[in-house]
């Protein structure tokens, strides 16, 4: 994962807001996922548009947390996201294409 990267939503999400938190269903795996406000802040900013080092500047800004533990945790959630299929890292996209020729 790279600051400069643009991760964005995977398909087949539905996302809700229930009781004052946001519940993400992924239809491909059939998980359900509780995200805590910083997770949500993260995953609306998951565009495909946004680089990871604004997300980063994002979540400094609306958490009052230091850039340092800002980075380290942006970065350790993303990559967990996409692991459980939340996000997709659009250079990984690549990669992946060329591998299998599609």
């Amino acid at each position: 994962m790279r600051e400069r990267g643009c991760p964005r939503l995977s398909e087949h999400l539905v996302i809700r807001e229930v009781g004052g938190e946001r519940v993400v269903y992924a239809q491909s795996s059939g998980e359900v996922h509780q995200l805590n406000p910083t997770a949500g802040y993260v995953l609306d900013q998951c565009d495909g548009s946004t680089p990871v080092g604004a997300i980063i500047n994002g979540v400094t800004a609306q958490f009052d947390v230091d850039r340092i533990t800002a980075e380290r945790d942006v970065i350790k959630l993303i990559a967990e996201m996409e692991a459980r299929g939340l996000v997709v890292e659009p250079d990984a996209e690549i990669v992946m294409q060329t591998r299998t020729g599609e």
